[in-house]
């Protein structure tokens, strides 16, 4: 089986650029989000975690953006580290909503994937804990850019999009970091990983 777990704020939805922007909104945004989590769905289960409340991802959806808003979420499970999550510092919660949501998956002993997606460090630790305690599950784990305008996020979607088959089909551990783009440039991707494949490079334009 295959999870994708994506983080919201700044890995999906632009949050940062729209606290600086409030009054704007995306059609382009929407789509992108769109097309991302029903390419993943796909290929396995979707969920969302956050540090926010679990209602803030549609709020945010009907909010900023102008299209897509019935689709984005169809087949998606919504996780918030709200709701009985914030044990420790802030650090830990996003580690506890993994384990706690994902074992129900992975404890069977079978061959799983996890595919998570997230700027934070703290959503790469979670991702390295499950593959410290399920020695079954392959963990593909994709660092982003932190706090990335609207153009930066778009630019991150196209890359990942074009990318999903890809790293479905490695078949061992994977890291991916998002290097932040110089001026007018799109984002690279910086690969560490056990195996050979070669997965860097610039994403091709639409």
């Amino acid at each position: 089986m295959i999870i994708f777990v994506y983080d919201f704020d700044d890995t999906l939805f632009a949050t940062s650029y729209f606290t600086e922007n409030p009054t704007s909104k995306s059609t382009l945004l929407g789509n992108s989000i769109s097309s991302l989590l029903s390419t993943s769905s796909k290929y396995g289960k979707v969920y969302i975690i956050t540090n926010a409340t679990s209602d803030w991802p549609e709020f945010a959806f009907r909010l900023y953006l102008t299209d897509s808003t019935d689709v984005i979420l169809d087949n998606v499970s919504i996780v918030s580290t709200h709701d009985g999550f914030k044990n420790g510092d802030i650090s830990t919660w996003k580690t506890n909503a993994f384990n706690e949501t994902l074992k129900v998956h992975f404890q069977d002993g079978n061959k799983h994937q996890l595919i998570s997606f997230g700027d934070n460090p703290h959503d790469h630790s979670a991702a390295l804990s499950i593959r410290e305690k399920y020695p079954n599950v392959l963990v593909k784990s994709v660092l982003m850019g932190m706090r990335p305008t609207l153009t930066e996020l778009l630019h991150q979607h196209v890359m990942l999009y074009g990318k999903i088959e890809s790293i479905v089909d490695i078949e061992d551990h994977l890291d991916l970091v998002m290097i932040k783009p110089e001026v007018n440039h799109r984002p690279v991707c910086q690969c560490n990983q056990d195996s050979d494949s070669d997965t860097d490079s610039e994403p091709h334009p639409d």
